[in-house]
C-alpha cells in the first residue's frame, strides 16, 4: 500500500519518468502505458510495454492514442 501512495505521489509531482520506471518495476503495465501515452508522449514506448505484457487495455488505449493523434506510424501490437 506505501508504494502506491508513493507512486501516486511522484505522479502527482509531475515526475512522470520516474514514475513509469517505478510502475514497470512494480508490474503495473497499464500504468506505464497511461504515463507512456498521457503525459511522456511516447507511444512507441506504450507499443513496446504492450507487446511485453499482453494488455489489452494497454493495446486499447494505444489504439485510441493513435487514431486521435492520427500517428499510423506506431506498429499496434495484435493481443
Amino acid at each position: 500500500m506505501h508504494v502506491i501512495s508513493w507512486l501516486l505521489c511522484v505522479e502527482g509531482q509531475g515526475e512522470y519518468a520516474e514514475a513509469a520506471v517505478a510502475y514497470e518495476a512494480a508490474g503495473d503495465q497499464d500504468a506505464v502505458v497511461r504515463l507512456n501515452l498521457d503525459k511522456l508522449k511516447s507511444p512507441h514506448k506504450a507499443a513496446s510495454m504492450v507487446r511485453k505484457g499482453g494488455s489489452r487495455e494497454g493495446a486499447q488505449r494505444l489504439a485510441q492514442y493513435c487514431i486521435a493523434t492520427r500517428d499510423y506510424q506506431v506498429k499496434l501490437p495484435l493481443v
